[in-house]
C-alpha cells in the first residue's frame, strides 16, 4: 500500500475512533477533543508522508493556539480555527506577487500552497462532527480526483457515510447552508467513475457502496438528466486550445465542488463555467499588469457575464482562489518560452 493510501485509510480510521465519544449533547466538549486529536494525527503526517514541513507545522500551530487558549474564550472553537486556516490560505498566495526568475522558487511555493490545501480540508473534516460540513470540507479535493485514486477513496466513503446518516436520521446539514441533494450525490457518484474509468482504475468498493445508496426520489428523471448532461459534457468536450481553459474533468469537478460549497447555481450550465475562466483570466492578467482589479464593466465586457454576474464574481472566495491559480499558470507558462 503506497504512502497516500496508507494516509487516506488511517484518517478514517481516526473518525471512527472519534465516533466512539464524539457527543450530540456537548459539542464543544467534542470538538475540543478531536481538535488535540487532529494535532497528534498532523504531527504523524509531518513525519510520514510527502507534505511540506512548513505546511505541516503551519497548521499544527493554530490548532496549538486553539488548544492553549483561555477555557473562558473557547466557546468559538470551530469558528476560530475556520476563520484561522482560512487566513492562513491566503497569506501562503503572497508570494505571486514577488517577481523571480527563479522557477523552483514558485514551484516549491506552489507546492506548500497545495499541501496547505489537502492539509486544511483533512483539518476541517476530522474536527467537525457534522458530516455534511465534513463533505464540505472535502469539496476543493473533487479536482483532484481526476489525478488520484485515493481522494477517490476518501471522497467516496464520506459521501456514501453521509447518505447513509440522512437515511437513518434525516438529513444532518447545518441551518446555515443548503442541504446536499440526492442529484449532487448521484453526480460526484457518476464523476468519479468516470475519473476511474479514465485512469483505468477499479472503482473503489466505497464509490459502488455510494451509488447504490443514493436513494430514488420523485425527481429522478430530473437527477439522470442532470447527470447525464454532465456526462456527455465530460465526453464531448474538446482538449483546452487556450490557457484560460480547464481539462472538462477538472472544470467538471470544480463546478461540483462550488455548488457543494453552496456559491453557484445548481441550474447553470457549464457554459457559463466558460465565461467565469475568460473572467479569471482576464481580471488575472490585468491585476499583473495595472496592481489594480478591472471595473464590473470592463469584466463583464470580456466573459460576457452579466454585469450583476460579474459583480457578484468579483466578491468571492473562490474567484479569487481561481485567479492566483491561473496567475502561477501564467508565470510558469511564460518561463517556458510560452509552453505548457
Amino acid at each position: 500500500m503506497k504512502e497516500e493510501e496508507k494516509l487516506y485509510h488511517a484518517i478514517i480510521e481516526l473518525e471512527d475512533y472519534c465516533l466512539e465519544w464524539t457527543s450530540e449533547d456537548d459539542l464543544e466538549e467534542t470538538v475540543n477533543k478531536r481538535v488535540f486529536v487532529t494535532l497528534e494525527f498532523i504531527g504523524t503526517i509531518a513525519q510520514h508522508s510527502c507534505y511540506s514541513k512548513e505546511s505541516t507545522e503551519a497548521v499544527q500551530q493554530i490548532l496549538e493556539i486553539e488548544i492553549n487558549r483561555s477555557p473562558n474564550n473557547k466557546g468559538e472553537s470551530l469558528s476560530n480555527i475556520y476563520q484561522e486556516l482560512s487566513m492562513l490560505m491566503v497569506d501562503c498566495t503572497e508570494f505571486i506577487t514577488i517577481k523571480s526568475n527563479d522557477e523552483e522558487f514558485y514551484s516549491k511555493k506552489y507546492k506548500i500552497y497545495q499541501d496547505l490545501e489537502a492539509l486544511i480540508a483533512i483539518t476541517k473534516f476530522l474536527i467537525n462532527p457534522c458530516y455534511a460540513c465534513k463533505l464540505r470540507a472535502l469539496a476543493w479535493l473533487i479536482r483532484r480526483s481526476p489525478y488520484s485514486g485515493d481522494w477517490t477513496f476518501l471522497l467516496s466513503i464520506v459521501a456514501s457515510r453521509y447518505v447513509h446518516i440522512v437515511t437513518v436520521h434525516g438529513d444532518p446539514a447545518c441551518s446555515s447552508q443548503a442541504k446536499i441533494g440526492n442529484s449532487w450525490l448521484h453526480r460526484l457518484g457518476v464523476f468519479l467513475l468516470k475519473t476511474c474509468s479514465d485512469n483505468n482504475e477499479a472503482p473503489p468498493i466505497e464509490l459502488v457502496d455510494l451509488i447504490a445508496a443514493i436513494p430514488g426520489n420523485p425527481t429522478a428523471s430530473v437527477k439522470n438528466g442532470k447527470a447525464l448532461r454532465m456526462l456527455n459534457y465530460m465526453e464531448a468536450a474538446s482538449k483546452p486550445e487556450y490557457m484560460h481553459e480547464q481539462p472538462s474533468e477538472i472544470l467538471v469537478g470544480t463546478y461540483l465542488a462550488l455548488e457543494l460549497l453552496g456559491v453557484i447555481d445548481a441550474n447553470r450550465q457549464f457554459e457559463h463555467f466558460n465565461k467565469i475562466e475568460k473572467a479569471v483570466s482576464f481580471y488575472a492578467m490585468y491585476y499583473m499588469n495595472h496592481g489594480c482589479p478591472p471595473s464590473v464593466n470592463k469584466l463583464q465586457n470580456v466573459s460576457e457575464l452579466s454585469w450583476l454576474d460579474a459583480k457578484n464574481l468579483m466578491n468571492q472566495n473562490y474567484f479569487s482562489k481561481m485567479v492566483f491559480e491561473y496567475q502561477y499558470k501564467f508565470i510558469l507558462h511564460n518561463m517556458h518560452g510560452g509552453e505548457f
